[in-house]
């Protein structure tokens, strides 16, 4: 029987977290029972450890019980929907990440999802083991029925919820602009969060040719190079972790920065993802993309012209800058509503086919 939860004897180079000495923050433990209290913790808006709260999931049972069980668990709702899945480029290999000319080090594809479990079964027990990732599966699309058996409640946020899964693995620094509730199925994990703030501190890469589809940080945290990344020092500071075990869940709030490992021969992840924001509105990153396309390159006298539009417009706009606009014919001026989002992605979809 193989054990998913055995860390022991990894080669130094998976290895690699566990509790950093140079990491002084914890992640804070709240002692909650109930979806009330998970909702009166959201307030803080900052991240929290839950311990044991998903414990009776039948996917932890099954996990704690054995890797069989945990495969046949999770077959269980799968309706033949092919997943994504990494494979390292070298054995023992274990971090989803850029090589040394910035090239990916590992290739993906989509595959059957009990293939893929099988192949996962085999390299669980190799040593040193190769890197096989599959992340961010939609488990209403391809594991229907799984949030059913598996399931968690914050007050009426609707949610959605994806799997994470694979051996011995690293995930780089990078944040998600949406909300959500990271839960240890199997395996353990150790997770290291930084604040929004310390962006400029993290050396985020591109934005159009990522690991998997965020940018990341460009420092190694296994191992960061302080000569090319001196501010990463800063970032350090004020920096918090947690291991979490099977049954643990763990608040990671929007925009806040982390770096996941999985450091047990098998891990399974699963998050609840939502948006605190108004549904109405569209991708802040989408729009960013079209700032670059569209302003970035002007001269300077016409940046400054699209810059004090910007903060009139957006990040300075309130109902008092425009109460000179007969309120009738504010439009979208006004908080927007689904029919002036519409409007407005009618707009740019009219404008960007031109």
């Amino acid at each position: 029987m193989i054990s998913l939860n055995d860390a022991t004897n990894l080669p130094s180079e998976i290895s690699t977290l566990g509790t950093s000495r140079e990491i002084e923050g914890v992640v804070p433990e709240f002692d909650i029972r109930d979806a009330d209290g998970l909702a009166e913790a959201m307030r803080l808006a900052s991240p929290f450890v839950v311990r044991g709260y998903v414990a009776d999931w039948p996917i932890v049972a099954a996990g704690n019980n054995s890797f069989k069980n945990l495969k046949s668990h999770i077959l269980s709702f799968y309706e033949g929907i092919k997943c994504n899945i990494f494979r390292g480029n070298e054995v023992g290999q274990n971090h989803v990440f850029y090589d040394d000319n910035m090239a990916l080090n590992f290739e993906s594809t989509y595959e059957d999802l009990e293939e893929i479990l099988d192949e996962m079964e085999v390299a669980s027990s190799q040593a040193p083991q190769p890197l096989m990732y599959s992340g961010s599966i939609p488990t209403r699309k391809n594991l229907p029925g799984f949030e059913l058996a598996n399931g968690l409640s914050i007050g009426d946020r609707k949610m959605m919820c994806s799997l994470w899964m694979g051996t011995r693995s690293r995930v780089p620094i990078h944040s998600d602009y949406l909300d959500n509730i990271a839960c240890v199925a199997a395996g353990r994990r150790h997770v290291t969060l930084f604040p929004p703030q310390q962006f400029d501190n993290l050396y985020i890469g591109p934005l159009h040719y990522t690991p998997a589809s965020r940018p990341v940080s460009l420092v190694d945290l296994a191992k960061p190079d302080y000569n090319r990344f001196p501010r990463f020092k800063e970032a350090i500071s004020q920096a918090m972790q947690v291991t979490l075990e099977p049954g643990d869940i763990l608040h990671i709030p929007s925009m806040w920065w982390h770096h996941i490992e999985g450091f047990s021969n098998f891990n399974v992840l699963v998050n609840f993802w939502w948006n605190e924001e108004n549904p109405a509105l569209g991708s802040p990153e989408t729009a960013m993309w079209h700032a670059i396309y569209a302003i970035r390159d002007l001269s300077p006298e016409r940046k400054a012209f699209w810059l004090d539009m910007f903060k009139h417009y957006v990040f300075d706009a309130d109902a008092e800058k425009f109460e000179h606009i007969n309120i009738e014919k504010q439009g979208i001026l006004k908080e927007l509503d689904q029919n002036a989002a519409g409007f407005i992605r009618n707009h740019l979809i009219r404008e960007l086919s031109k």
